[in-house]
């Protein structure tokens, strides 16, 4: 059988109503059963105008569960999107010099490849950083 929670002369009328849909919820509910998502949401709808510490006594919640629901640790957070890589434009020398490159490139996997290029055009450089990118490896 549920525990009745003690009514405390001072509590405010929304926080009564919240508290009542609880108590409903609370004699219903199945043993061990999540407080729902609509519940937490309720209760933290209280918290801005009367405190995370005064809605988790009235509503006979855990005050640092309730403290996590209004302000989400890190990991439950939403994550940034991950960015696609940018586009980096690489002047390569003109063919007739005999200068040397290092090229190297990672793709979101994060599969490195390096390439020495000892006098090579644009047009095999731009060859093999399509393959390397179009790779499922």
């Amino acid at each position: 059988m549920p525990r009745k929670l003690p009514r405390h002369p001072v509590v405010p009328p929304d926080v009564t109503k919240v508290l009542d849909r609880f108590d409903d919820w609370r004699r219903t509910k199945r043993k061990r059963e999540r407080i729902p998502r609509r519940l937490w949401a309720a209760a933290v709808k209280l918290c801005p105008d009367h405190g995370v510490n005064r809605v988790s006594k009235w509503l006979g919640l855990n005050h640092s569960a309730l403290r996590d629901w209004v302000d989400p640790p890190v990991s439950r957070r939403p994550r940034r999107q991950k960015r696609e890589p940018t586009f980096v434009e690489v002047a390569l020398p003109t063919a007739s010099s005999t200068t040397e490159c290092l090229v190297e490139l990672e793709n979101p996997r994060g599969v490195k490849m390096k390439i020495h290029l000892k006098a090579a055009g644009a047009a095999e450089l731009a060859a093999l950083g399509q393959l390397f990118w179009r790779t499922d490896a």
